[in-house]
Order: structure tokens, then C-alpha cells, then sequence
């Protein structure tokens, strides 16, 4: 599979990426962090999850999401999984920068699938992404949309991170 670095992925540039990701994909996931297993989930993600609600696939906690691994044992992360569909536009654009998904002032990680597979991972806190796509339009779509798209070392499909709940999306 190809892989892909994402730059210049904020503002007007952000917008369109949403836009375009939310088209392509089957679903997206985001993730909540709590300090510790009983806490109360923050409001701001509350807001978010409830916000679309009717597009949750489903929620798990979880110590491992696409491009991160967490050896934290005293927090709680949990992973919400939605249906893509233009309906969390706004939602997904209440941040103006694909590096702003970050604690604590919103869910972490945005990431989208496509059958299951990642199409798009991200790391906020480390300014890391990765876009795995064989779809040479796609990249025209998101360079032409202000990003700058940098092919980096392929990886064999069978690493790339898949998640079996969002096959039959």
C-alpha cells in the first residue's frame, strides 16, 4: 500500500480535507482519555459523541488505535467509532487544524477507515499522520485542496491496522 505524509492540513485546507476524507471513507474514529477508569468523560467529547449520536458504530476501551500504542496503565483511553456521512461535518470542523484533535480541549486522533482498513491515522500530540491510499485521485484531490502530500516507504496491506467492527460498514 502506498503511504502518504499529510502538511499544511489546517484552515480552508482542513475543511476541504474533511470534506473529502468524510466521502472516501466508511467510517472515522476519535478518541476520549481519561486519567483514570472512573472518570467522567470530558464535556467537550460528550457534546461531540451525542452530537452524532445516531452515526456510532461503537465504543471501546482500548490501549492501541491506528498509529498509537499507549503503555499507560493509570489512564483510560476510549475509542469511538462512527459511520461516515456528511451529517458530522461540523462537528469535525470545530477545530481548524488536523493537529488541534488533542487533549484536553477535544477528542484525540482522528483517524478514518475504509472497509475496515486505516485510510487515515493520525497522532495529534506528536504532529504525526499517515494516509495509505492507492488512489492517485484522491492525492490530486487533497494537493489540489492546499495540502502538501509527501510519499514516503510503502507497507505491505497486511500491516496496514484494521478493525473487524468496521468491515460492514
Amino acid at each position: 500500500m502506498k503511504c502518504y505524509y499529510v502538511q499544511n492540513c489546517s484552515g480552508e485546507a482542513y475543511r476541504r480535507f474533511v470534506e473529502i476524507m468524510l466521502r472516501e471513507s466508511t467510517a472515522f474514529s476519535v478518541v476520549s482519555f481519561m486519567t483514570q477508569k472512573n472518570a467522567r468523560i470530558p464535556k467537550v467529547i460528550k457534546e461531540f459523541k451525542e452530537a452524532i449520536s445516531a452515526l456510532k458504530i461503537y465504543s471501546a476501551d482500548t490501549n492501541h488505535w491506528p498509529g498509537m500504542i499507549s503503555f499507560d496503565q493509570r489512564s483510560c483511553y476510549r475509542l469511538f467509532a462512527f459511520k461516515s456521512d456528511p451529517q458530522p461535518l461540523d462537528q469535525l470542523r470545530m477545530v481548524n487544524s488536523l493537529y488541534e484533535w488533542d487533549y484536553p480541549d477535544h477528542p484525540l486522533d482522528l483517524c478514518f477507515y475504509k472497509n475496515g482498513y486505516v485510510l487515515f491515522a493520525s497522532c495529534a500530540h506528536e504532529m504525526w499522520n499517515k494516509l495509505y491510499t492507492q488512489d492517485e485521485g484522491l492525492i490530486k484531490e487533497l494537493s489540489d485542496a492546499g495540502m502538501v502530500i509527501t510519499r514516503e516507504k510503502d507497507i505491505p496491506d497486511e500491516e496496514l491496522y484494521y478493525d473487524k467492527k468496521l468491515a460492514k460498514v
